[in-house]
C-alpha cells in the first residue's frame, strides 16, 4: 500500500462547476487509497489538513468530502488531524442535491481490504456545514466528524469543540431499499470491530425539512443522530459533550420512518459499553416516529454500564408513539448497569392516536437489570392521545 507520512495542506479547495454523473471525492491529503490486492496496508501517519474546503456548486450528485481521505481501503491511519472547514452550499446560495452526498471530518469510507483497517490518534477540529436547496433528493446521506463508514478498531478518536455539525435545508427521500441517513459527531456508520475512548466535543444541529420523494410508497428509512455513531456495532468507553438540536419537520416522512437520536449512539446492534453522555438534547418541530434516549435512541444488542447526565427536552408536534428513555428510547435487547441523571421534559402537541411513553431508562426493553434514575420526567402540553404513560425505570 501507499505510504502517506508527515504531509500536510495549507491550501484552500474550492469547487464552484456543476458536479453530475459518477462519484466525486474530495479531500484535504488523498482522494484515494485502496490496499485491496495486497497484505501490506496503506499508511497514513502525521497528516494534517489546515486548508478550508469548499463546494459552491449549484447542483451536485454523488459526493464525497473529507478533511484527510474521502475513500481508504484496507488502510491504516495514525496522529493525523483535519483542522480545514469543510461546507456545501451556503444560506445564501444553498446546493441542489440530486444523488448521495457524504462529509466527513477525517475520511468518509475507512474500510478493511486484504488486510484491516486501523485508526489511531485522529480528529477533527473545524466545522462541518451542509445548505441544502429545495427539492434536493437522493439515496441518503451522512455528515459526521471523524468517518461515514467504518470498519477496522478505532481508539482516541476526537471531535473538538471547533467541530460543530450543521445540517439546513430541504430534502427528499428517494431509495428503493431501506436508507439510513446518519449524522453525528465522529462515525455514521461503524459496522465491524470497536471504537474506543472516543469523544466528542461538537454541537449538532439539524434545521431542515424531511419529506419522502413521490416514487417510494411503501419503503422505510431510517434517521439515525447520535454525539458519538449514528449507527455502530460496538463503541466503548466513549463520551459526548455536544448538544444535539433538531429543529426539523420530519412529519413529511412516510408512515415507516423512524427518527433515532441518542446522546451517544443513534442505534446499535452490538455490544455497547462505558458510554457516557453528558450533553443535552433538544427536539424542536414536528415530527413523527420519535425513539430518543440520553444514551443511544434505538438499541438492537446489548448496552451495559451506560450514564446519561444531559437533559432530554422535547417541544413542537409530535406524533407516531414516541418512546423517550433516560438511556435507551427502545431496546430489543438487554440493558444493565446504567444510570440516567437527566431530566427528561416533553411539552408538545401530541396528534396521534396511542401512547407518549416516558422512562428513566427505557420504556421498551427485553431484559433490564441493576438501572438506576435520578432524573425527573414531566409532561406538559396538550395531547389527543389515549394516555401518556411516565415511569420510573421501564414499563
Amino acid at each position: 500500500g501507499v505510504n502517506l507520512s508527515g504531509n500536510t495542506n495549507n491550501g484552500a479547495i474550492n469547487i464552484s462547476s456543476a458536479l453530475r454523473g459518477g462519484t466525486n471525492y474530495i479531500a484535504g491529503i488523498v482522494g484515494y487509497t485502496s490496499s485491496s490486492k495486497t497484505t501490506t496496508p496503506a499508511l497514513i501517519s502525521n497528516c494534517t489538513n489546515k486548508g478550508a474546503i469548499s463546494v459552491t456548486s449549484s447542483s451536485i450528485a454523488e459526493l464525497s468530502v473529507a478533511g484527510i481521505v474521502a475513500y481508504a481501503v484496507g488502510t491504516q491511519a495514525e496522529n493525523s488531524h483535519n483542522y480545514g472547514a469543510l461546507s456545501v452550499g451556503s444560506q445564501e446560495n444553498p446546493t441542489l442535491v440530486i444523488g448521495r452526498i457524504n462529509m466527513a471530518g477525517f475520511a468518509v469510507r475507512f474500510t478493511d481490504g486484504a488486510v484491516d483497517s486501523k485508526i489511531v490518534n485522529v480528529s477533527n477540529n473545524a466545522p462541518i456545514t451542509l445548505w441544502t436547496a429545495e427539492g434536493s433528493y437522493c439515496e441518503g446521506y451522512s455528515v459526521v466528524g471523524i468517518i461515514r463508514w467504518s470498519q477496522g478498531d478505532s481508539t482516541t478518536v476526537t471531535n473538538s469543540a471547533e467541530g460543530d455539525i450543521t445540517v439546513n435545508g430541504s430534502y427528499a427521500l428517494n431509495n428503493a431499499s431501506v436508507s439510513e441517513n446518519n449524522i453525528s459527531g465522529l462515525f455514521g456508520y461503524k459496522t465491524s470491530n470497536s471504537g474506543k475512548e472516543c469523544t466528542n466535543r461538537g454541537d449538532i444541529t439539524v434545521n431542515t425539512t424531511f419529506t419522502t420523494h413521490s416514487s417510494l410508497k411503501d419503503k422505510a428509512q431510517v434517521f439515525n443522530i447520535g454525539g458519538l455513531a449514528g449507527r455502530t456495532h460496538q463503541v466503548v468507553a466513549g463520551t459526548n459533550y455536544g448538544t444535539i438540536t433538531l429543529n426539523s419537520d420530519t412529519s413529511g416522512l412516510l408512515y415507516k420512518t423512524n427518527v433515532q437520536v441518542g446522546g451517544c449512539l443513534g442505534a446499535g446492534d452490538g455490544s455497547e459499553k462505558n458510554n457516557i453522555n453528558r450533553g443535552t438534547i433538544n427536539i424542536n418541530g414536528k415530527h413523527s416516529r420519535l425513539y430518543i434516549g440520553g444514551a443511544i435512541g434505538y438499541s438492537e444488542g446489548k448496552h451495559t454500564d451506560a450514564e446519561n447526565y444531559g437533559a432530554i427536552n422535547i417541544s413542537g408536534e409530535i406524533s407516531g408513539v414516541p418512546c423517550i428513555g433516560g438511556i435507551a428510547g427502545y431496546s430489543k435487547g438487554n440493558v444493565a448497569d446504567s444510570e440516567n441523571h437527566g431530566t427528561i421534559t416533553v411539552d408538545s402537541e401530541y396528534t396521534f392516536p396511542g401512547s407518549v411513553y416516558m422512562s428513566g431508562i427505557t420504556p421498551y426493553v427485553a431484559a433490564i437489570g441493576r438501572c438506576y434514575n435520578y432524573g425527573n420526567l414531566e409532561f406538559k402540553g396538550s395531547s389527543a392521545s389515549d394516555s401518556a404513560i411516565l415511569t420510573g425505570v421501564t414499563f
